[in-house]
C-alpha cells in the first residue's frame, strides 16, 4: 500500500510540474501586442511577452517574383494573433507598361497564412498600418484609409494627398503627408484639424503633444488638440527621416548628421547629443533608462537616457538602417550585412543572429513572435514553433517524469520479490 502511494505521489508531482510549466508557457505566449509603428503612440519600440531566444524561422512570405521590378514590405504590426503589414509592388515586365500597386495584408502570426488582402491598384504603396478597436488604419501615396480588421473591408478613405504611418489615440487618427499635419475622426475619417507643419515621418504622441521630424530639417512639437506649433528645434545639422521616441518627458531622435538628440519635450531645449558617426541615424528604442539605436557608422549603441553616455556598442561592420525593438532583456535590430541580430540589452553580447535575403526595416515584437520585412519583398517571423515547444516540454518534463516512475516501479517490484522469497529453515543441532 505504501509503495502504491509512493508511486502515485511521484506521478502527481510530475503531473503538477508539467501543468505548471505548460500554463507558464501559455501565459507568456498570449501576452502583449504591437499595434502601431514602434509599438505605441510614444514610439518607445518596446514590446511585451516572451522574448525569442533562438533564431527559429516560423514562416517566411515572399513577394511577387518580377523580371523587372521591386517589392517591399512596410514595418509590420501584431495584434490579436495576426500580423498586419503594408506593401509596395512595382512591375515593368513589358518594358513599356509599368504598373505599381499597394496592398494591406493580414497574416496569421502562428503560420503566415493569409487572412485577407486589401489591394489598391491606384496606390504606389501602403504604409505601416495601425490597429485600434477592430479597425486597421493605413497611409498611402494619395490617401489615408480605414479597414475592418476582421475581413479587410473598406470603412472610409480620407484623400489628404497621402499619409505616413498613422498614430491612433483616443479615437483620433494623427498623420501627415509631407506638406501638412492632420487629425481625423477614427470612426468616419472626418477632418478635425490640419496644420501646415511639413511632417515627413510617423509622428510620436505623448505629454499632450505631437512630435515629428520634418522635411525642412526641423523637429516640431504640436498641440495635441488643434495642431498649433508649440516649439521647433532646428540645430540638428541635417535632415532627419527617423521617427522620434518620447519617454519620461524627453524626445529622442536620430538625425542625418549622425547624432542622437535628447530634447526636453516641454520646451525643445537640447539636453544632450551623442555622435554615432557621419551617417544617418535611424529611430530609437527607449526603455529602463537606456536608448538603443543603430547607425550608419556600423555600430549598435546603448546610451544612458539621462546623460547620453555610452553604455555599450557592438560593431557589425555594416550600417544599421532599421529601428531597434526591445522585448525583455533582448534588443533586435537588422544590419546591412543581411542579418537580424538579437543582443543582450544589458551587456551588448550577441544572443543570436540569422541571415535574411535583404536589408530589413523595423520590427514588430509580441506574443513570442518577432516579425520583420525586408526590402526584397520577404517577410519573416521568428519564434518558438509548436514542434520545438513540444520537444522542449518533452525533454524537460515528460522524459524525466517517465524515468522517475519507471525507476520507482522497478524498485517496488524488486522490494516485493525480496520480501516474498522463502527463507531456509535453521539447522537442527
Amino acid at each position: 500500500m505504501k509503495g502504491t502511494l509512493a508511486v502515485a505521489s511521484i506521478a502527481v508531482l510530475c503531473l503538477s510540474m508539467f501543468s505548471a510549466f505548460t500554463l507558464n508557457v501559455t501565459a507568456q505566449q498570449s501576452s502583449g501586442a504591437w499595434p502601431m509603428y514602434q509599438a505605441d503612440p510614444s514610439h518607445s519600440g518596446v514590446g511585451t511577452g516572451s522574448p525569442v531566444l533562438t533564431p527559429n524561422v516560423l514562416w517566411k512570405i515572399t513577394g511577387p517574383n518580377f523580371e523587372a521590378g521591386t517589392s517591399a514590405w512596410s514595418a509590420p504590426i501584431i495584434v490579436d494573433g495576426e500580423v498586419y503589414v503594408g506593401s509596395y509592388f512595382y512591375s515593368n515586365n513589358s518594358g513599356y507598361h509599368a504598373t505599381s500597386w499597394g496592398d494591406v495584408y493580414a497574416f496569421k502570426a502562428s503560420n503566415g497564412a493569409v487572412v485577407w488582402d486589401y489591394r489598391d491598384n491606384s496606390s504606389t504603396g501602403m504604409s505601416t498600418p495601425a490597429v485600434a478597436n477592430g479597425i486597421v488604419f493605413f497611409g498611402s501615396n494619395n490617401y489615408v484609409g480605414a479597414l475592418k480588421a476582421s475581413n479587410g473591408a473598406s470603412i472610409w478613405n480620407y484623400t489628404a494627398g497621402g499619409g505616413s504611418s498613422p498614430v491612433i489615440v483616443d479615437g483620433v487618427v494623427y498623420d501627415n503627408n509631407g506638406n501638412n499635419f492632420f487629425a481625423l475622426n477614427a470612426t468616419n475619417g472626418n477632418q478635425l484639424w490640419t496644420s501646415n507643419v511639413p511632417g515627413s515621418e510617423p509622428p510620436a504622441i505623448a505629454n499632450g503633444a505631437i512630435f515629428t521630424c520634418s522635411i525642412d530639417g526641423n523637429i516640431y512639437a504640436l498641440n495635441f488638440t488643434n495642431g498649433n506649433k508649440l516649439w521647433s528645434y532646428n540645430d540638428t545639422g541635417g535632415f532627419s527621416d527617423s521617427s522620434p521616441a518620447v519617454v519620461s518627458g524627453v524626445v529622442y531622435v536620430g538625425s542625418g548628421d549622425g547624432n542622437v538628440y535628447a530634447l526636453n519635450a516641454s520646451t525643445g531645449t537640447k539636453i544632450w547629443s551623442y555622435l554615432t558617426g557621419e551617417w544617418e541615424t535611424p529611430s530609437t528604442a527607449v526603455t529602463n533608462g537606456i536608448v538603443y539605436v543603430g547607425s550608419g557608422n556600423d555600430d549598435v549603441y546603448a546610451l544612458n537616457a539621462s546623460t547620453g553616455a555610452k553604455i555599450w556598442s557592438y560593431y557589425t561592420g555594416f550600417p544599421l538602417p532599421s529601428s531597434p525593438a526591445v522585448d525583455g532583456n533582448v534588443v533586435y535590430i537588422g544590419a546591412a550585412d543581411l542579418n537580424v541580430y538579437a543582443f543582450n540589452a544589458s551587456t551588448g553580447s550577441v544572443i543570436w543572429s540569422c541571415p535574411v535575403v535583404e536589408d530589413v526595416n523595423s520590427f514588430a515584437v509580441a506574443n513570442g513572435v518577432v516579425c520583420v520585412g525586408t526590402t526584397d519583398g520577404s517577410l519573416y517571423a521568428f519564434g518558438t514553433s509548436s514542434a520545438s515547444l513540444f520537444s522542449t516540454l518533452l525533454i524537460m518534463v515528460v522524459v524525466p517524469a517517465v524515468i522517475i516512475i519507471v525507476v520507482a516501479v522497478v524498485f517496488l517490484v524488486f522490494r516485493k520479490r525480496l520480501k516474498s522469497k522463502p527463507t531456509s529453515p535453521l539447522p537442527i543441532p
